[in-house]
């Protein structure tokens, strides 16, 4: 699962099956006119392999896509650089102001790092634009050797390359999962706190026997974007944490072991140490996996004594194997009354559903303070999403990433039959779990002559405000091979326009 120069706009239609319930999206006529945009980065040939994997909002509003992209005026299989592309807040693709030469082309459209095809950037996990610069957690290495975990830096807005830094570099097979970008009051210059700004990096590495969950942060230069190992974090003050599984959350000789796949920072009331709460998969024995949440103090990298009953860990046992894939999570100030939604693919006898879980961090029970689901919420405490509803249907509901907007909890990823890919788009009132949105095959992409291009996904989505979400991820070419190219578009309730846009 893991754009040809000339713009190829297609035309994207709502096939007849009806989104169910009462908040219906449709692709926002403001961005692009309802088209989505779609990318090759300048390559010579149709038959691309670059895959949109990351979308987030620029400061000044523009909607930024990322991925996997081969160099300059080539045509790569499979594709070996970071590449990056800005659309403005009306969907034209707009060219960064001031890129650095060596990682741009076709007018400064395109950002492509390090432009060269001897290198083999695998995968982009995670990308954040924060106080001016954007930020990419990627992998460097074959998909089945010794990986390496960096964070590339560019400013926000003119695309400049800041820097180049080795997160998880050790020797070890490494794989990024997570950005964390805050900043806090820790510390006090003449008794005035100084706002200190960090990104916190979060990774796997495999030791042979099992994985581990590694954390790294990193102190923000305010004055060029760039990377310093914070110290105070960690173990030793080397600015490091590494997390094992605890052997008491699996079965004798199933060699425990877990990975984080997303995480997400809440602040605490005091605005000096923020809870990081990651999502990922525990073997809970040889045979069977879960979802896990696991809560992190934000300074020190510690496991958080105020969840998980005090281990700062919370497993959602399911009856299937499950997988947890990512998360958000909301606070009022008050540490106790943490909410965090856990998206996790749930595995069933012929497919696999999406099961948002909402966990409330603190709940005073006789026999002490658990985090236990919201059973008010949802069916039970979770809210079930596609699958094959009780048939054997070999109907696959893969999340791929999610936001928390106000009320509106969105999932997307892809929905297939395990060949065929269709985007899927899903919004779970926050309140109490209603699914007010669910798409299966209404946003599969068509060609302007109404031909299906051959499927598509989106990986990953980001808040645009007043109610509009920008997603970017990947579309097949059927008429190239199913090659495979970045597709970028925003969705809008039809509301906000009266229905007929009105």
């Amino acid at each position: 699962m893991r754009a040809a120069a000339a713009t190829l706009l297609l035309v994207l239609a709502r096939a007849a099956s009806a989104a169910l319930g009462t908040d219906p999206f449709v692709y926002d006529p403001r961005f692009n006119g309802a088209v989505v945009i779609e990318d090759r980065f300048a390559a010579t040939t149709l038959a691309t392999s670059d895959q949109g994997l990351r979308v987030a909002i620029g400061g000044d509003g523009s909607v930024i896509a990322s991925g996997l992209a081969g160099p300059a005026y080539q045509a790569p299989a499979p594709p070996g650089n970071f590449g990056m592309v800005r659309y403005g807040t009306a969907g034209d693709r707009t060219p960064w102001a001031n890129p650095t030469a060596s990682y741009s082309y076709f007018d400064n459209h395109y950002v492509d790092y390090p432009n060269s095809s001897g290198v083999n950037i695998g995968w982009v996990s995670d990308m954040k634009v924060f106080r001016g610069y954007i930020y990419a957690l990627v992998d460097i290495g074959p998909a089945d050797g010794n990986r390496d975990v960096h964070v590339l830096a560019f400013r926000d807005g003119d695309g400049a390359f800041v820097g180049d830094t080795g997160a998880f570099t050790s020797g070890l097979d490494e794989t990024g999962a997570a950005l964390v970008p805050y900043c806090e009051h820790h510390l006090v210059v003449g008794g005035v706190p100084v706002l200190e700004c960090s990104l916190i990096a979060v990774a796997n590495y495999f030791t042979g026997a099992r994985n581990v969950i590694t954390m790294k942060r990193f102190s923000i230069n305010p004055a060029d974007g760039g990377l310093s190992v914070s110290t105070s974090f960690g173990i030793s003050n080397n600015g490091a944490m590494d997390q094992a599984a605890p052997n008491a959350l699996c079965d004798a000789g199933s060699g425990c072991s877990w990975v984080a796949s997303s995480a997400t920072a809440v602040r605490s009331a005091d605005d000096t140490n923020p809870t990081l709460y990651l999502a990922g998969t525990v073997a809970t024995s040889a045979t069977e996996h879960d979802g896990v949440v696991i809560a992190v103090n934000g300074f020190d990298g510690s496991l958080a004594g105020t969840f998980g009953g005090g281990s700062g860990i919370y497993v959602n046992y399911q009856a299937s194997s499950s997988y947890g894939v990512v998360i958000a999570a909301s606070t009022s100030g008050d540490p106790a009354t943490d909410v965090a939604f856990l998206v996790a693919q749930i595995q069933e006898s012929c497919g696999a559903r999406v099961g948002v879980t909402k966990l409330r961090a603190q709940v005073i029970l006789p026999g002490g303070t658990q985090t236990q689901p919201d059973y008010n919420w949802g069916n039970g405490g979770t809210r079930d999403i596609g699958g094959n509803g009780g048939l054997c249907g070999n109907v696959y509901t893969n999340p791929w990433d999610t936001t928390l907007d106000a009320d509106r909890l969105i999932v997307v990823g892809y929905e297939s039959n395990g060949t065929y890919h269709e985007p899927l788009f899903a919004v779970v009132r926050a309140a109490d779990g209603a699914l007010v949105e669910y798409t299966r095959a209404g946003f599969t992409p068509l060609r302007s002559d109404g031909s299906a291009w051959g499927g598509g996904a989106f990986a990953s989505v980001a808040a645009r405000g007043g109610g509009c979400y920008a997603v970017s991820g990947w579309l097949y070419d059927a008429s190239a091979g199913n090659a495979i190219l970045f597709g970028t578009a925003s969705l809008v309730s039809d509301r906000v326009f009266g229905n007929d846009f009105e």
